[in-house]
């Protein structure tokens, strides 16, 4: 599937659906502590944001078009879009957010979190089985 047919060709619709490099995802609907950790941290998040007119947050699904030439539109759980970059936001996000946030289940937590710490600048992994963090990591690169 191209990027375009993803985009254009298919109706809107209230799932989690994702692009890789051409190939449609939809997993299923997420479980309720997962649902219940995304709203707690877009919640946080959206009343800083607003609170200082800093740009704008949204929670999946939203896509967001990373590279349309090789069909790479993912929908993380929660994205920070700043103000001065506030053109990247049309009917999708055209690039990578300021921030984005993906609440993992506990047994994904360090594969995801080595997997992604070569190519983002920032990882941070948490419990979404619990009601507060107990574990948060954040890692950096230069």
């Amino acid at each position: 599937m191209t990027a375009d047919e993803y985009l254009y060709d298919t109706k809107e619709i209230n799932r989690v659906r994702e692009l890789a490099m051409g190939v449609l995802r939809e997993p299923p609907a997420p479980f309720f502590a997962h649902q219940k950790a995304v709203l707690r941290i877009a919640w946080r998040l959206c009343e800083h944001v607003e609170a200082r007119r800093l740009g704008e947050v949204a929670v999946a699904p939203v896509d967001v078009v990373l590279d349309h030439a090789k069909a790479l539109i993912v929908q993380p759980d929660v994205i920070f879009v700043s103000a001065e970059r506030a053109a990247i936001v049309r009917d999708q996000v055209w690039g990578a957010p300021d921030l984005v946030v993906e609440v993992l289940p506990p047994d994904r937590l360090t594969t995801i979190a080595r997997k992604n710490s070569a190519g983002t600048a920032s990882t941070a992994c948490a419990n979404a089985g619990s009601s507060t963090p107990k574990r948060l990591r954040s890692r950096g690169s230069t």
